[in-house]
């Protein structure tokens, strides 16, 4: 991980945030140099860590390369709002002991506030207190299959780039929202023929997905896609 630190570029400004205490290692196994990060969680990860936390599903962990994607404005944001040691204080003052699973610990109610908590401070708004009952309904334990939540996540704020790429919008490359995680991306990061129902949500008929969460119908349990064809 150091050497592919130093044989890419990196973003300045999350380089400083490496140098910051605590972010020097994998939040989860304290590896040295961490080349991956939970942007939804503002921690930073190594890649063993990382392939773990994309298994979670992105509304737990949204995972990115420090040097290979792409980094908005949106997700450096929340990375300076979070960091190693601001997750970890949070968890451990709440009564969280970091046991069992990796989707034990991230799918708690703590958990789940302080991504809404660092969401809000990243876009200048007052951090929430409490989870509200949709708040707690949505951490209800997905299926192994399909690793989401058993109501629909709720949409990001429409914005000028799109949250995968960074490429502005424009009239060829518009604006959509994925409706498994509700990314606000670009046409070529969510593609029409990206399109599949969600029976856990009752979306029988196909819907966008981004590229990050796109599955294959092949992926799906036999007669539970429902009717796919084009949008």
């Amino acid at each position: 991980d150091v050497e592919a630190l130093n044989d890419h570029e990196i973003n300045p400004e999350l380089r400083r945030l490496l140098e910051l205490e605590g972010n020097s290692c994998c939040f989860d196994c304290k590896e040295q140099s961490p080349t991956w990060a939970s942007v939804n969680l503002g921690i930073f990860l190594c890649l063993s860590c990382s392939g773990r936390h994309r298994s979670l599903g992105v509304h737990l962990s949204r995972v990115r390369s420090l040097t290979l994607d792409s980094w908005s404005a949106a997700h450096l944001a929340l990375m300076k709002a979070g960091g190693n040691n601001a997750l970890r204080d949070f968890m451990l003052k709440s009564g969280e002991r970091f046991e069992g699973s990796l989707e034990d610990i991230y799918s708690t109610r703590t958990a789940e506030l302080y991504r809404m908590r660092l969401s809000a401070i990243a876009q200048g708004q007052p951090p929430p207190e409490e989870l509200s009952q949709d708040d707690i309904d949505r951490l209800a334990v997905p299926s192994p299959r399909s690793s989401v939540p058993k109501v629909a996540v709720p949409w990001s704020p429409d914005g000028p780039v799109c949250e995968l790429c960074n490429s502005s919008f424009t009239v060829s490359r518009r604006r959509h929202h994925c409706r498994r995680c509700g990314l606000c991306v670009c046409s070529s990061c969510a593609p029409k023929a990206n399109a599949r129902p969600i029976p856990e949500w009752k979306m029988m008929e196909p819907v966008r997905h981004c590229k990050e969460c796109y599955v294959l119908p092949s992926a799906f349990p036999r007669g539970a896609v429902g009717n796919i064809g084009k949008m």
